[in-house]
Parts: structure tokens; C-alpha cells; sequence
């Protein structure tokens, strides 16, 4: 059972030196005319994050520690989607300028393919997506640093494109760091 309170704010924390961030692979799109993203989106794509890291087994503390994230909506620059810090997450306004994709049931998959793509015509295409981004930043905060591959702890997120935390990678990333 996961339980905790999801903490959203509009006003960006203070940040140390040092952050993380996830870029969207494209840079940041000039089109300027993205939907922003709101914290009552962002609370509930979060408990969804949090329930897809519990199935790879983490411990009750482990699921605390997610659960005690605090996160802002900001407006960050140079194609930053979300970026980690000691203490927190913000995640971008907009989506660099390509808007999120905010997915109405986030319990199933349904707008994507078996290649974690979006389906043509459905709302995920071409809109990068706020559950792989806030499982992404959930790494982060599990001591997971990037990977060199197009996976979940990418450096950078297609648009268009949603993966998972994967029980084995999650495992092999503990005992290997």
C-alpha cells in the first residue's frame, strides 16, 4: 500500500549547485503555444509513478521516500524537462515547449505500442509524457544516475515515448553503484 502526501507548488525552491536534469531530445520547441501543466495533473500521474516503482519490489522505506518528494512547476529553460536536486523535483511548465501528455487513465497503456510509442491519432503522440518523466526523476531520487541507453534513465526522452522501471535493471542498478 502507498501512502503519503504529494506536495505541488508554483514557486520554484531554492536549488543547490548541483542538478540533474532530463532533456527532451529534440531541444526545446519554438511553438510556444503548449498547454502548462497544473499540480492537480502532476498529483495524480505522480501516485501512478509511485505504484509502477512499487511493483519492482522496493521496500515500504523506499516507497516513503518517494511518497516525501517535494515537487515545482517551473518554467525551465533549454529543453529541460525536469531536473532532480537534493530535496526535490521541478518539472518544466510546458514540456520544453512540446506540452505533456497528462494521460487520463495512467493505470494502463492503451495510447502506446508494444515499442513504448504512441499510437498515431491518440493524445500522447507528439506531447512528451508526464509519467515517464516523473518515473525518470523517482530514479533519481533512488540513487539511479543515467543511463547511455533509450530506457527509462535515458539522458534525454523522445517525444511521444513512455517506458517503465524495470525490476531487473532496478536490481542491477542497486548492486552495481
Amino acid at each position: 500500500v502507498v501512502s503519503g502526501t504529494i506536495t505541488c507548488s508554483t514557486t520554484a525552491p531554492t536549488l543547490p549547485s548541483i542538478t540533474i536534469p532530463l532533456m527532451a531530445s529534440g531541444g526545446q520547441s519554438g511553438n510556444g503555444d503548449a498547454a502548462v501543466l497544473t499540480g492537480s495533473d502532476l498529483e495524480s500521474i505522480t501516485a501512478e509513478a509511485i505504484a509502477r516503482w512499487a511493483s519492482t519490489g522496493l521496500s515500504q522505506t523506499q516507497l516513503d521516500l518517494l511518497s516525501s518528494v517535494s515537487f515545482a512547476i517551473a518554467d525551465l529553460s533549454g529543453g529541460r524537462l525536469a531536473e532532480s536536486f537534493a530535496g526535490g523535483v521541478r518539472i518544466d511548465i510546458d514540456a520544453a515547449g512540446y506540452g505533456w501528455f497528462v494521460d487520463p487513465t495512467p493505470e494502463d497503456d492503451d495510447e502506446f505500442d508494444a515499442e513504448n510509442r504512441a499510437l498515431g491519432g491518440s493524445a500522447a503522440e507528439g506531447r512528451m509524457d508526464l509519467l515517464t518523466v516523473i518515473m525518470h526523476e523517482f530514479g533519481h531520487v533512488l540513487g539511479f544516475g543515467h543511463s547511455d541507453e533509450d530506457s527509462l534513465m535515458g539522458e534525454t526522452l523522445e517525444l511521444g515515448t513512455r517506458y517503465e522501471p524495470v525490476v531487473d535493471q532496478a536490481l542491477e542498478e542497486l548492486f552495481t553503484h
